[in-house]
């Protein structure tokens, strides 16, 4: 488990943190923990789903209106963030069994959002969970997630549904016409949607990656294809003390892009399967990093350095 230093050295006042996960107040969590990067937008809701979550992904220069009353607005586009984790048959959720050492941080300097937790599940056995996210500065159309699961006290089946879950909405009103649905070279899921209304399309990839003990798995996942949903499926046998990772590298693609401003976007598809396919072979750890050095840059620039009695005030001014 990641250790968070909150107060001091080089992380003084550039970490936002919530240090107990309390399932009324997600809503607020989603939001002051969301990422961007002026191209896309992510509220920041769990991988695993709770009552009142509540995904959100927007995209800049997208639009639509849901019926001819109503104002036009940013389609919510589907989830591309759920991934539950069943741990010896026994769904991991923190409001079952018992959460100990619950930290959820946002780092400002490199742009990542992390949550570190030790979980023991109602049949008494002990894991340590990490997750990782974050939406590149470098590549305007990607996002980075990673779980690590680490058992502590017995070795375990681990089974994973990581989904593109398109039964969102903006506070009901549903702004996507759902398209076709494909699965690439055995990892890489596509939706396709289009908006009802202004007739903006929109294409979304999620592809995988697993290891154990930093190792490369190599298997074969499951597809589950449903209406306005898509998922993959998998297992994995995890000895004690090793660590499961999961890797899901996402990319986002609209027909608004500049890259079709003059209005053909024939091969918005054809692109986007290329971005996903690059990204996926950098990975994480290279795509996150390409970012963090951008973030690194940005607020070379843009820091502003305030003297308070209250340190809290230069954390603050950041967040802004």
């Amino acid at each position: 488990m990641m250790k968070y230093d909150l107060g001091v050295g080089q992380q003084e006042n550039w970490l936002v943190a919530e240090t107990a996960f309390d399932i009324r107040y997600q809503g607020k969590c989603e939001a002051i923990f969301c990422l961007g990067n002026g191209y896309l937008g992510q509220r920041s809701c769990t991988e695993e789903r709770y009552i009142n979550r509540t995904p959100g992904l927007f995209v800049n220069g997208t639009f639509n209106k849901f019926q001819d009353n109503e104002v036009t607005e940013l389609p919510n586009l589907p989830d591309t963030t759920q991934l539950e984790l069943y741990l010896n048959g026994e769904r991991f959720s923190m409001d079952t069994g018992l959460v100990r050492d619950y930290i959820r941080v946002l780092d400002l300097h490199s742009g990542e959002m992390s949550r570190n937790l030790h979980w023991t599940s109602p049949k008494g056995e002990s894991y340590a969970l990490r997750f990782r996210r974050f939406v590149s500065m470098d590549q305007e159309h990607i996002i980075g997630l990673r779980v690590e699961i680490t058992t502590l006290d017995a070795g375990a089946q681990i089974e994973m549904e990581s989904a593109i879950n398109g039964r969102v909405t903006n506070s009901g009103a549903q702004h996507f016409a759902e398209g076709d649905k494909r699965m690439f070279d055995g990892s890489i899921l596509q939706m396709n949607l289009s908006t009802i209304e202004s007739k903006v399309d929109c294409c979304i990839h999620t592809g995988h990656h697993y290891f154990v003990d930093g190792m490369p798995v190599e298997t074969k996942n499951f597809p589950v294809i449903d209406r306005r949903y898509m998922s993959v499926k998998n297992r994995f046998s995890v000895e004690i003390g090793q660590t499961l990772r999961i890797d899901k590298i996402i990319s986002i693609h609209s027909s608004r892009d500049l890259k079709y401003a003059d209005g053909s976007s024939a091969s918005l598809r054809e692109d986007a399967l290329q971005d996903i396919q690059q990204a996926m072979s950098l990975g994480y750890d290279k795509l996150f990093e390409n970012s963090k050095s951008v973030w690194q840059k940005m607020w070379d620039v843009m820091d502003i350095r305030v003297e308070s009695t209250n340190a809290f005030d230069q954390l603050m001014i950041r967040f802004a």
